[in-house]
C-alpha cells in the first residue's frame, strides 16, 4: 500500500515536472519570437 502510494505520487509529480518544463520551453520560444519581431520592427523604424 505504501509502495503504491509512493509510485502514484512519483508519477504525479513527474507529470507536473514534465508539464512545467514544457511550459517554460514554450514560453522561452514565444519570448524568442517576440524579441525577433521587436528587432525586425526596430530595423524598419531606422529606415
Amino acid at each position: 500500500m505504501v509502495v503504491e502510494l509512493f509510485v502514484v505520487s512519483a508519477i504525479y509529480w513527474g507529470g507536473i515536472l514534465v508539464v512545467l518544463l514544457w511550459l517554460t520551453r514554450r514560453i522561452s520560444d514565444l519570448e524568442g519570437k517576440l524579441s525577433h519581431l521587436e528587432a525586425f520592427r526596430s530595423d524598419e523604424d531606422e529606415d
